[in-house]
């Protein structure tokens, strides 16, 4: 890699000094300690950021929105799924790809290594799935799942709430991180079946603003979703106290 002084020397407005110090600080960054593959490891071209092409193009991407049941290809958002309709109170369910090498460096990355732009990364993806052709169905509502207030202090940001937050302004539709509350401090949900999940999970969320959530047809954030156990638990209680309807992603 070489390093070109020549660009930065063309600012000399105060203000254009300052952003070219930053610039010049992440350009010396990169030339010190080229930024590597978050994937692969392998170490990146100048335009890449988080990870190379050639781990992208590998990714395990979920194209078409599924079934949360049955996690069968739905052909149409308006009607859901022929088979499993009213079986879930979550009635489609979006997602960037499969839990493969790549989204799960994407996603550790994210909530582990604070790289916070990985969340409009997959927004972006999200948004594409969600407002593929014309059948879109009408989003009142974003609400991220919530993380327990002593996980949220260590960790420092709830990483649903960004992707959320990026997705809500793609979509042009608020996003409500305060209407639904986590109130149990649940286990991780690594290494447990799936009836251990959902018997985790039972009582973890409350809704704190009924009167936002009625009526309203709302669209849950996750990262991760595996049995379904923390969203269907969270799309539970919102129907509870009045959502008129559920999707996830």
């Amino acid at each position: 890699m070489t390093f070109d002084v020549s660009k930065y020397l063309s600012e000399t407005s105060p203000m254009g000094i300052i952003g070219v110090a930053h610039t010049l600080v992440d350009d010396l960054l990169r030339f010190v300690f080229p930024p590597e593959c978050i994937v692969c490891e392998k170490p990146l071209d100048e335009s890449a950021l988080y990870y190379c092409d050639t781990c992208r193009d590998l990714a395990a991407d979920i194209d078409s929105p599924i079934c949360p049941v049955c996690r069968n290809e739905i052909e149409s958002v308006i009607k859901g799924c022929k088979i499993c309709r009213g079986e879930a109170p979550i009635s489609i369910l979006w997602g960037c790809g499969g839990f493969d090498q790549f989204y799960r460096a994407v996603v550790h990355a994210l909530k582990y290594e604070g790289l916070i732009p990985l969340a409009s990364m997959m927004s972006e993806i999200l948004f594409s799935r969600i407002c593929d052709g014309s059948n879109r169905p009408p989003i009142d509502m974003i609400v991220p799942i919530p993380l327990h207030w002593t996980r949220r202090r260590k960790r420092g940001f709830n990483q649903s709430e960004k992707i959320a937050e990026a997705l809500g302004r793609k979509l042009e539709v608020p996003v409500a991180s305060k209407v639904l509350t986590r109130v149990k401090k649940t286990l991780d949900q690594t290494g447990l079946n799936a009836e251990q999940r959902r018997k985790n999970m039972k009582g973890a969320f409350k809704v704190t603003a009924a009167t936002e959530v009625a009526g309203n047809r709302i669209l849950l954030i996750d990262d991760v979703t595996t049995t379904g156990a923390t969203l269907n638990e969270a799309a539970s209680e919102l129907r509870r106290a009045g959502c008129k309807n559920v999707f996830a992603a």
